[in-house]
C-alpha cells in the first residue's frame, strides 16, 4: 500500500510540474527610426491629394518596411530594414517602374504582408 502511494504521489508530481505553460507571444516594436518617419507624415502633409504609408512586411526572414511618402502615380516607394536603411526602392520614370533591390529579388513575390502600420486618411 505504501508503495503505491508513494507511485501515486509520484505520477500526480510528474503531470503537474511536466506541463509548461505556453511561451509567450513576443510583440512586435516598431524601430525608433520608422516612429520617427510616420511622425512626419502625420505632421507634414506633403500633397494632400496623395496619401502616404507605412507597411510592415517579412522579407528574407526580417521584418523589413515599405514607406511611402506620397503614394500618387508617380511617388517613391522605398523598402526600409529595421535600421532604416534602404533595401529596395521603385521609382517610376514616366510609364515604366523600375524596382532596384540589393540583392536582385522581386520584393512583393518573396515578401509577407504583416500589418499596415500607418495609412493617412483622406
Amino acid at each position: 500500500m505504501k508503495n503505491l502511494l508513494i507511485v501515486g504521489l509520484c505520477a500526480c508530481f510528474f503531470v503537474l510540474f511536466s506541463c509548461k505553460d505556453e511561451e509567450p507571444e513576443v510583440s512586435f516594436v516598431t524601430p525608433d527610426c520608422v516612429e520617427t518617419i510616420i511622425e512626419n507624415m502625420q505632421e507634414n502633409d506633403v500633397n494632400p491629394s496623395c496619401l502616404a504609408s507605412v507597411t510592415r512586411y517579412k522579407f528574407n526572414g526580417d521584418d523589413v518596411f515599405e514607406v511611402q511618402e506620397d503614394a500618387c502615380l508617380d511617388g517613391p516607394v522605398v523598402i526600409i530594414d529595421m535600421d532604416c536603411d534602404t533595401i529596395c526602392s521603385l521609382v517610376f520614370d514616366g510609364f515604366l517602374a523600375n524596382f532596384m533591390c540589393w540583392d536582385s529579388t522581386d520584393f512583393y513575390s518573396d515578401a509577407e504582408l504583416i500589418e499596415v502600420l500607418f495609412e493617412e486618411e483622406n
